[in-house]
């Protein structure tokens, strides 16, 4: 290179320049790379905002849906809620030792063609009564109406 006046000079620090340039460019990229696989909390699919939610399937009565849960909740609880939500029948009664017994969701009550309401929480009939049964992030909770399976 050469000056205003024609002599010949020498930068030392272009070929430095360059380099650094070049360099900062692709870890920038792989630093998009990235934020966009793994997200802004650092790992994939992980967000410490994240609502949690349950979903509730009620065979003949309300197709599957996403709930979001605020605090402790009952599989009794739930669906009672949505009941008054989405105006469906629902009846229960209670048996001592035993807790409460759902006998009626929407048109099927117990005992129709033999068969009775069940609950399932991620596809497994829990031991426990639904108003003992407390659902947590990401359940899937279905009621079934079928023939007993006790």
């Amino acid at each position: 290179m050469r000056d205003l006046h024609g002599k010949k000079y020498y930068m030392p620090y272009k070929n430095l320049f360059i380099t650094a340039l070049i360099l900062m460019v692709v870890i920038s990229l792989i630093g998009i790379f990235f934020y966009r696989q793994l997200g802004p909390y650092g790992k994939a699919g992980e967000n410490p905002e994240k609502e949690h939610t349950v979903t509730i399937y009620i065979e003949d009565t309300l197709t599957e849906t996403i709930v979001p849960l605020t605090d402790t909740i009952t599989a009794l609880d739930l669906l009672t809620l949505l009941s008054e939500k989405y105006v469906f029948a629902l009846e229960t009664e209670p048996y001592k030792n035993l807790g409460v017994i759902v006998t009626k969701i929407g048109h099927h009550a117990n005992g129709d063609r033999g068969e009775f309401w069940q609950y399932y929480v991620n596809g497994k009939k829990p031991l426990e009564n639904s108003d003992a049964f407390p659902l947590h992030d990401g359940d899937l909770l279905e009621w079934r109406f079928a023939p007993s399976s006790i």
